[in-house]
């Protein structure tokens, strides 16, 4: 169980630097179609789009904040596994 448990906490530590990766590519004009691109959309979109959904950028003048909202729930769910 301990190595499932480190394995998912790994998973979470990865998945935490694609949503930054995300986020600072978001900053900058990026080709759409580079498939490095393309990647990071797919893997972080599902986990972005419903904190989107529950904090809408138009509500805070176009300030999206559903990176940091998901940084902020990896970390606690990290911080659970890590104290099992």
């Amino acid at each position: 169980m301990p190595a499932l448990i480190n394995f998912l906490v790994l998973l979470l530590y990865l998945y935490t630097w694609l949503v930054i990766i995300r986020a600072v590519v978001s900053w900058t004009r990026v080709d759409p179609s580079n498939p490095l691109i393309q990647f990071l959309v797919k893997a972080t979109e599902p986990v972005l789009a419903p904190l989107r959904a529950l904090v809408p950028p138009a509500k805070l003048g176009g300030l999206d904040v559903s990176p940091i909202l998901a940084i902020v729930v990896i970390q606690i769910v990290r911080y659970l596994l890590l104290s099992l």
